[in-house]
């Protein structure tokens, strides 16, 4: 008698993605697609951004792989206002070649009803909804 298990499919691409890699998109890929190159990086609004991550093979980070970037960093989800001043998280997601001038955009929705996708303020660990339709930083992950 063979026995089939049942893995819930999230828990499976929680797992494989959780240690995904992180990238930032090339300037021709965040300029082909509706975004803006900075000095920091690829800026643009979400649904732009959306659509940079995808033609980099790759998509926007949930608000569970931030947390795990956070927590993995040595620095606190939960408490932002301790990561400002935490060494050793700072230059961990520095390394990541990720930085602290602005907010990031998360695939997470605060609010569907809304239309708010979470942003994350990786100096500090801070999180908040914003408007699709602003303009934010964009990493990836694949």
């Amino acid at each position: 008698m063979k026995k089939i298990v049942l893995v819930p499919l999230s828990l499976f691409f929680f797992t494989v993605f959780a240690n995904g890699e992180w990238l930032n998109p090339s300037e021709q890929i965040c300029t082909q697609n509706y975004g803006k190159v900075t000095e920091a990086g690829c800026k643009s609004n979400w649904y732009s951004a959306k659509k940079i991550c995808s033609a980099s093979d790759a998509r926007l980070p949930s608000m569970d792989e931030f947390k795990e970037l956070i927590s993995s960093c040595g620095g606190n989800a939960k408490s932002f206002k301790s990561n400002k001043n935490n060494a050793q998280y700072q230059s961990c997601y520095k390394e990541k070649s990720l930085h602290a001038l602005g907010d990031y955009w998360s695939e997470t929705f605060y609010s569907v009803r809304l239309a708010s996708p979470w942003i994350v303020n990786l100096e500090s660990g801070y999180k908040n909804d914003y408007a699709n339709g602003s303009s934010n930083y964009v990493t990836c992950v694949r």
